[in-house]
């Protein structure tokens, strides 16, 4: 028997689709469940230079690679801007409807946001 995710293709297929190359760039993932593992695996695997993890409780994000850094929403606009956002969080979707605590200023000449 066998398993497959479908999440890393779909990343994928939507930097690919939009045009936008990771290496070298500077991505901020929003959130550290998950959705957040798919969206990192793809960020190393294009080699990102540097990966930021926002998360509610960032001392239990444990990655183990000097290229990710895992912070704190409060700590956000110590690295602003970024190249690349992605949000893996469920805010912003029903029933979370409340506002995403993403916004476009923290990307640089407005680039890529994923949410």
């Amino acid at each position: 028997m066998a398993g497959f995710n479908t999440d890393y293709f779909g990343i994928k297929y939507t930097f690919m689709k939009s045009g936008v190359r990771a290496a070298g760039k500077t991505a901020l993932i929003a959130g550290s469940g998950g959705a957040s593992r798919s969206v990192l695996a793809y960020l190393m695997d294009e080699k990102a230079s540097k990966i930021y993890i926002a998360s509610r409780n960032p001392e239990k994000v444990s990655i183990g690679h000097e290229s990710i850094i895992p912070v704190g929403y409060s700590e956000l606009s110590k690295y602003t801007p970024f190249d690349i956002v992605i949000n893996t969080t469920p805010v912003g979707m029903y029933p979370n409807t409340a506002a995403p605590r993403l916004n476009q200023n923290m990307l640089k000449d407005r680039s890529f946001c994923l949410t």
